[in-house]
């Protein structure tokens, strides 16, 4: 395995949301989620069962990976994509699976781009197209999860930062208060990123100031689901400087 980070100097990154308490990060491993849910707690079994109910006349239906039928408890048969028919039915477990064995085999080979490990937890691999609804906030929980527990290797923050972003954005279709507790903690890592960097740019410079940018500005919605406008301001100020610091390098031919 690659060797880990490096210790980061400076150690601490803290904002300010409507509740007005801090949130600070002192390292990835405390800088948690006080959320209770479980990724399957997401999907709701019922309004499945339902979907999977409307495909009468249609042939006998079964899982895309393990082949087998829609089960009792908590293996009901999902789908949230573009898929027809009989197509993209899927267990949840199986598709987690997948998705683990997948994303090992990425940091095996080392190198990948941000979109290739986010497509493998967001993306249908039966039609390519993003998962919508409670599945998508299933699978970008899972996802975040999922690198987390991981042991530290040297794109953990990295990945760990566009897997909470993927789950910020997922969060903007339900549960918007996990979906403020996601943006304390990504921001707060973001944070951190930008203090440790110049031990050695471990997230392009770009790349960690477009997500800057962007959690700043998704944070700003969310404060605006509270109507607490001073805190919207603020988040979006903080985004449009960044964005101008993209301009401007990107300007000078930085990228």
């Amino acid at each position: 395995s690659p060797p880990p980070h490096p210790p980061s100097l400076f150690n601490f990154h803290t904002i300010r949301f409507k509740d007005k308490q801090s949130f600070t990060s002192p390292d990835l491993g405390i800088c948690r989620i006080d959320i209770t849910k479980q990724p399957f707690d997401y999907i709701d079994v019922d309004n499945a069962r339902v979907k999977l109910a409307k495909l009468s006349g249609v042939e006998v239906t079964t899982c895309y990976i393990c082949l087998e039928g829609d089960g009792s408890g908590r293996r009901p048969l999902l789908r949230d994509c573009s898929c027809r028919g009989s197509a993209g039915w899927v267990h949840f477990d199986c598709l987690v699976q997948y998705a683990e064995k997948k994303s090992e085999a990425l940091f095996e080979k080392g190198r990948y781009s941000p979109n290739e490990l986010g497509d493998v937890w967001g993306v249908c691999y039966t039609c390519k197209q993003e998962f919508q609804n409670d599945l998508f906030v299933a699978m970008a929980t899972r996802y975040a999860n999922f690198i987390e527990e991981q042991p530290a290797y040297t794109r953990k923050e990295w990945d760990l930062i566009e897997s909470l972003k993927c789950k910020q954005r997922a969060h903007f279709q339900s549960h918007e208060e996990e979906g403020k507790q996601v943006s304390r903690k990504l921001l707060a890592l973001l944070g951190k990123a930008n203090a440790s960097n110049h031990l050695g740019p471990r997230i392009p410079e770009q790349r960690l100031l477009e997500l800057e940018a962007d959690s700043y500005r998704s944070s700003g919605s969310f404060c605006l689901m509270d109507k607490d406008y001073e805190d919207v301001i603020e988040h979006n100020e903080r985004a449009v400087d960044i964005y101008k610091k993209l301009s401007a390098n990107f300007n000078k031919g930085k990228y």
